[in-house]
């Protein structure tokens, strides 16, 4: 698929994450990205009290990551934060794969990003953008957390592609809601693609979604902040 590219390890801490790309130490730019990712967690929780809010979600079939995910029950929101010192050329390939994968997109930026964002939204109109006001570009050393994200456009919560949400989840993951549903036997025989081609051939993209959500809300890795929840169906309950 050519659309895709390539990417990172899946998961990181927001400091962690705010340190990409050849930033050694918390400078200014590394701020401004990791000021951006506190506020967000803070709507998030605000939005959806009991998601499990984490940090660089690997999806399009691992080829992009979610700076941002809230993943409640039976929805998921992903986020792509653009600091005001980080560029936007991939930001419509970004936020065009989480649209694939996931029912709710968001832009998150800084001020001097907030045209690029527009632009964006003409293209792909169900994906929602908040705006950080008031902090110019050389104003974020000084700044103190968190800040204010204002909503420019609310996002639209739309169908994902079932393949590609289900291209989230690990092989034991994928195993696991195989075994719940009855949809086909999950021996050690049963490959990534036979068993999300059940799953899709077999299951409603509603019933899709919250079994991915069960499975990430319990999923057992380096997440920032928030534990594992117990999974109803788990794997790790077997």
């Amino acid at each position: 698929m050519t659309l895709l590219q390539g990417s990172e390890p899946w998961a990181m801490t927001a400091e962690d994450a705010s340190l990409r790309g050849g930033r050694s130490s918390m400078g200014v730019a590394a701020k401004s990205e990791l000021l951006l990712r506190q506020s967000l967690e803070d709507e998030c929780r605000a939005r959806w009290p009991g998601a499990r809010i984490v940090h660089e979600l690997v999806m399009g079939a691992g080829r992009v990551r979610a700076d941002v995910a809230a993943i409640d029950e039976a929805h998921m929101a992903a986020f792509e934060i653009k600091g005001s010192y980080d560029n936007t050329l991939r930001l419509l390939h970004q936020v065009g794969m989480f649209a694939l994968c996931v029912p709710e997109v968001w832009m998150v930026v800084a001020s001097n990003h907030a045209d690029d964002a527009e632009l964006i939204s003409y293209l792909l109109p169900d994906v929602g953008i908040m705006v950080c006001e008031g902090i110019g570009k050389h104003e974020w050393q000084a700044a103190k957390g968190p800040v204010g994200l204002s909503v420019r456009k609310e996002a639209t919560v739309c169908e994902p592609v079932p393949r590609m949400a289900l291209e989230m989840l690990w092989r034991e993951e994928l195993a696991a809601i195989c075994a719940q549903t009855r949809v086909m036997s999950a021996t050690s025989q049963a490959t990534r693609p036979k068993m999300i081609s059940a799953l899709t051939s077999s299951l409603g993209s509603d019933e899709i979604c919250q079994h991915i959500c069960a499975e990430l809300r319990g999923r057992e890795a380096k997440w920032r902040a928030d534990p594992a929840t117990g999974r109803i169906h788990g794997w790790s309950d077997r």
